[in-house]
């Protein structure tokens, strides 16, 4: 299985709060906010969303994409066959998962500080490169990111963009935003029901915020090459990642 190189530095535990869109925290109400929020989105009457994009493939299962105005924030729906566990460690970024194995996104992802409960700060720095004849500049994220299994079949995570003062932004790199992102995996059966929502990521410089327009379709195919190549996967062996963390 494909490793990743993830630096722990462990901070004291001075009680400095976060800063980030809902204002300033103490550790715990910003992690207790940050899983609320993704367990709010879920729990959104039907109504709330409007349809944006529905694919299948053959040999995958289909995924449906939708969208809430008012939140700003996109939903894609997709049923996976594969434990609950595997699911979830698939679907999750380094260093909690490992979706990169299947996306194979760049850029080297480090713990800046570890919360306990199922919760780290994250620092990611994506190099500057050339996509397709086009130079991209670098960019970095800052971001606060959880897990909580509150049930046996019952997954949620959740991530959004925060300040620490230990990675103040840099010159020569664009700051990216996540207002926030999260997963719902539900286990019925033999079946795991996700939900990935995602709100309108600003990755500032010349591509700027991308809206559902530009992100949906892109995500949705996305999810269905997951949603085909999770059950192919190795099984969790041992610990999953996100253990050391809970």
């Amino acid at each position: 299985m494909e490793k990743y190189s993830v630096s722990a530095i462990d901070q004291s535990d001075a009680k400095y709060g976060f800063s980030g869109t809902t204002g300033q925290f103490s550790r715990g109400q910003e992690v207790a906010s940050l899983i609320h929020q993704v367990e709010e989105l879920h729990t959104l009457n039907e109504s709330a969303w409007s349809f944006r994009q529905y694919k299948k493939q053959f040999g995958a299962p289909a995924c449906k994409g939708s969208y809430n105005s008012e939140r700003k924030m996109m939903r894609l729906k997709i049923d996976i066959t594969a434990p609950l566990e595997k699911v979830l460690v698939y679907l999750l970024t380094p260093p909690f998962g490992f979706r990169n194995m299947l996306e194979r996104d760049g850029g080297n992802t480090q713990i800046v500080e570890r919360l306990g409960g199922g919760a780290i700060v994250a620092y990611k720095d994506i190099p500057a490169q050339v996509l397709c004849c086009c130079n991209v500049a670098a960019r970095d994220s800052l971001v606060l990111a959880a897990v909580k299994i509150p049930t046996s079949n019952v997954a949620i995570a959740g991530i959004k963009s925060i300040e620490h003062p230990s990675h103040p932004p840099k010159d020569d790199a664009y700051r990216i935003d996540i207002p926030l992102a999260g997963l719902y995996l539900e286990q019925e059966g033999d079946v795991v029901h996700v939900e990935e929502f995602v709100s309108e990521i600003d990755v500032k410089g010349k591509i700027g915020k991308r809206g559902p327009g530009s992100q949906m379709q892109q995500m949705v195919r996305r999810m269905i090459a997951l949603g085909r190549a999770i059950p192919r996967m190795q099984d969790v062996v041992g610990q999953p990642p996100y253990m050391q963390f809970m």
